[in-house]
């Protein structure tokens, strides 16, 4: 049994550090803790995102804790993911886990940007 795919978690403090300054891709799982959905979000997509971890990143961010980067980034609803390029937003998942589809997203983002 492999061990289950979680986020490292991330606040306000560290964020520009961690993700906006990655030199790396990162995904940024948006949770909130009266979300019924959003553990499942992570379980649901660990199969496409194993074989992308050794060239990205993984962050989960608690947006009930952590409004002011939830309200940053237009976070409305969870479960959401976003992915970051070089500092930049470059895709906005909501309530979306249709692997198939965000399989194909990161694939070609991963191609156009990510190492």
């Amino acid at each position: 049994m492999t061990e289950a795919l979680v986020g490292t978690p991330i606040s306000e403090a560290d964020f520009e550090e961690k993700v906006l300054k990655s030199p790396v891709p990162v995904l940024v799982e948006v949770w909130a803790s009266e979300c019924v959905p959003c553990p499942m979000m992570l379980r649901h997509l660990e199969p496409l995102l194993r074989p992308y971890l050794s060239r990205i990143r993984l962050f989960s961010l608690d947006a009930s804790t952590h409004r002011q980067l939830a309200e940053r980034f237009q976070i409305r609803s969870t479960p959401a993911l976003l992915v970051f390029l070089n500092g930049q937003l470059v895709a906005h998942f909501v309530h979306q886990v249709d692997a198939a589809h965000i399989h194909e997203r990161l694939k070609a983002l991963l191609s156009e940007g990510g190492k």
